[in-house]
């Protein structure tokens, strides 16, 4: 029974994942009041920046502890690829938002970054579906609330 209600736990987070990263998406698309655009653009932010790297934690562990064995070579190697993509877009994000803070606006961090950062949560979301169990739901979340979070700082 605690297996089912960990899966269905996990199933609905990466749900509403999907759900913050489709809200991003309708902002950015149509005309919305203000205070619903910043309040998308705010959960999409803040959920990026501290969801998922327990997201990810916690995936890796379960990972770790329960489905890596069963898996063959290949697919370990594809869940392993997930986590490090995802965990490295997360890094440099945060690394770029800090040194944002710590200095005046640079040109550093231009729509070339964005679409490597862009680029590695897709490839990680892709390569999460090879995970098993709940670390798969969990992968693919923190994917999603990545890229909702990449798209949260672009304003057209």
């Amino acid at each position: 029974m605690m297996h089912n209600k960990r899966q269905f736990l996990t199933r609905c987070v990466a749900i509403m994942s999907l759900g913050i990263l489709s809200a991003q998406y309708y902002v950015q698309a149509h005309w919305v009041a203000g205070n619903l655009e910043r309040t998308a653009r705010d959960v999409a932010t803040y959920s990026g920046r501290l969801i998922v790297p327990v997201l990810l934690i916690v995936a890796f562990r379960r990972w770790a502890r329960v489905a890596r064995a069963e898996l063959p070579s290949w697919r370990q190697t594809a869940g392993l690829g997930s986590f490090v993509l995802l965990a490295s877009a997360w890094t440099v994000l945060v690394g770029v938002e800090v040194f944002g803070w710590l200095r005046p606006p640079s040109r550093f961090f231009n729509l070339n970054w964005l679409a490597l950062l862009v680029a590695m949560c897709e490839i990680g979301a892709v390569l999460a579906v090879f995970l098993k169990y709940e670390s798969r739901s969990l992968g693919l979340a923190s994917a999603f609330l990545m890229m909702a979070w990449l798209q949260a700082g672009v304003y057209l």
